[in-house]
């Protein structure tokens, strides 16, 4: 029983890495055909200059937007290397 646990965490594992890159990948993609290309000297000066609650705020819905796209995935992911390491006494 020991070795069908792993194997479904592993195929689950490899499963929901091949989607969080699939999804990277469509977004890097959609980006890109948006025109949507990041200044890195605008960047860091827009950043020098801004206020700290504004970056947070950027940051925060930076992050919650990550979330509700790659969430699950991430989920499934972090829960089949937990599934892998455990082992049974």
């Amino acid at each position: 029983m020991e070795g069908l646990r792993k194997l479904i965490c592993f195929i689950f594992m490899l499963l929901s890495l091949a989607t969080i890159i699939g999804l990277t990948m469509i977004l890097n993609d959609l980006l890109g055909s948006m025109g949507a290309n990041v200044d890195w000297d605008d960047f860091m000066n827009s950043i020098q200059s801004a206020d700290i609650k504004d970056i947070f705020y950027t940051f925060a819905l930076m992050m919650h937007g990550m979330f509700i796209i790659m969430g699950t995935p991430i989920i499934v992911f972090l829960t089949s290397i937990i599934g892998l390491s455990i082992t049974n006494d």
